[in-house]
């Protein structure tokens, strides 16, 4: 597996612009969630060829930015973003206690291909929070893992399942738009002409619809070119007051596959994969 996080445009925008807001806001008293997704928003502005404004939405801007205490329940422990109450609001995020989830969904207006990105950090030092971390992330890695002999997306879901157990873990992801409640991932379409500013309606529901979801009755091949996401929601089975951890890796099927781990350099700058 070859790691590469310049192939999708969009992807890196916005993984910049996450890196520019954090650095900015770190240095902010009073930076609340709406302060970050606007700024994040006019960061992903900055990169030609990449519509900002989200295909997922609602939520707004397709944006997501929450701020959530270590507490249970925690505010990023949600089901889905969907869903106003997960929404950005003038929460004031703590730079040295919170846990904190930002999701963002631009495109690459030349084909309308996606580039989501989500991320939970951890700013605390609470040793039972970041082991949850280290055992999430590792998880995670051995489901990419498995494609070096998976076959299609039905086997990579089942395999992922088989792994989440195996760290005593389960995923949570809930999708509106999947026929199923459950899934790991899905694909990235082109599905559309070169792109305005704006999305229409209709724009975002032939992107929403057009992708092929990770679940348990998918099967579909990983072809050559493809984009496609693992994205599991994770919550411990032995310890229900650890928060949601979420995760957002994006591949693309070459002769090997590419990987962007972009957020990983994000998670061990705040010292949440040592170990």
């Amino acid at each position: 597996m070859k790691i590469n996080i310049t192939f999708n445009r969009a992807r890196y925008a916005a993984y910049t612009g996450l890196v520019e807001t954090i650095a900015f806001g770190t240095q902010k008293n009073n930076f609340t969630e709406l302060d970050f997704r606007d700024l994040w928003l006019k960061n992903i502005q900055k990169h030609e060829g990449v519509i900002a404004s989200g295909w997922y939405a609602p939520p707004p801007h397709g944006m997501a930015v929450l701020a959530g205490t270590t507490n249970y329940p925690s505010r990023i422990s949600f089901d889905t973003l969907r869903n106003e109450p997960n929404w950005p609001t003038n929460n004031v995020i703590n730079w040295k206690t919170n846990l904190l989830y930002c999701y963002c969904s631009p495109l690459n207006n030349e084909y309308g291909m996606p580039g989501d990105l989500a991320i939970t950090l951890y700013f605390g030092n609470d040793e039972r929070i970041i082991r949850h971390f280290q055992n999430t992330h590792k998880a995670t890695h051995e489901v990419i893992n498995a494609l070096a002999y998976v076959k299609n997306s039905n086997e990579l879901f089942d395999v992922s399942q088989e792994i989440f157990a195996s760290h005593h873990l389960k995923n949570c992801v809930i999708s509106k738009t999947d026929l199923l409640p459950l899934d790991l991932g899905h694909t990235y379409p082109r599905v559309l002409n070169p792109l305005q500013s704006n999305l229409s309606a209709d724009d975002h529901k032939i992107i929403s619809k057009a992708r092929q979801f990770i679940n348990a009755t998918s099967f579909w091949d990983f072809t050559e070119g493809l984009q496609f996401t693992i994205e599991p929601q994770l919550v411990s089975l032995d310890d229900v007051t650890l928060p949601q951890i979420s995760y957002h890796y994006l591949l693309c099927k070459q002769e090997d596959f590419w990987l962007c781990n972009d957020v990983d350099a994000l998670m061990d700058d705040y010292n949440l994969l040592r170990g």
